[in-house]
Order: C-alpha cells, then structure tokens, then sequence
C-alpha cells in the first residue's frame, strides 16, 4: 500500500483501511553507510534492522490511516505497508481534495500521529 521512502506525486492518496490487515515494516539498512532507505534518518535504530530486508514492526487493523507521510506532508513514507489477507480501504485523492480544504484538527492529528507513530517503531526496532 506504500513503501518506506517513497513519495509519488501523480498519485498522492491517503488510505482508511476498512476491512483486514496490514503488517508494518521499517525499511532495510543502505549497503553504502548503514543507515535506513527511509525515515527515520538517525543511526540510533540499526540495531534490529536487517541489511537485505524489511523489519516488521506492527500490524495496523481497521480504521488505520495509511500513505498519508507523502500524500499530505510531502514527505518520504517512513514505513512500508504490506497487506497480510485481502482488504478493503477508503481512499482520497489529495489532488482532487487538496489539503488547504482538509480540516486543521485532522491534519493536526495525523501530523502528530506520524511523528509518534516513526518515534515508537524506531525505538523498538533498537530494543
């Protein structure tokens, strides 16, 4: 569904999950300076990163809000998203409802949940 690191700017969509299951994983380690392909960019989390593969790290369920790093902040995904069965998901598309018409507390909201949410999963994958 989106993949660490990535920003694509024709199809900038965001994500409701509405049915199933979804793994997150943090992006593998660089083979020219070990640090990771996507955000977040400090060394401080290499400690269970793997060189070749992604490292899950969560699983998002219902309701989850996916691809929204880029869509809305312009911004690398910090994580890849990899459905594990079948799902189901709402989508926008930011270009056809720009985020200057978003309302503030939600894009307020899911700022904050961005910065959270990369702070655990970095955090965790050191532990």
């Amino acid at each position: 569904l989106c993949r660490a690191g990535e920003f694509v700017e024709s199809d900038r969509r965001v994500y409701i999950l509405k049915q199933g299951t979804c793994s997150i994983k943090l992006p593998p380690l660089r083979k020219d300076d070990d640090t990771c392909l996507g955000p977040p960019k400090s060394n401080r989390h290499v400690g269970l990163r793997s060189p070749t593969s992604p490292v899950p790290v969560g699983i998002l369920g219902p309701g989850a809000v996916l691809g929204y790093a880029s869509s809305l902040f312009c911004a690398p995904e910090p994580f890849t998203v990899v459905a594990e069965e079948a799902v189901s998901a709402l989508w926008v598309d930011v270009n056809q409802r720009p985020l200057a018409v978003w309302p503030r507390d939600v894009v307020g909201k899911l700022h904050e949940a961005l910065r959270v949410r990369t702070e655990l999963h970095a955090k965790r994958s050191v532990s």
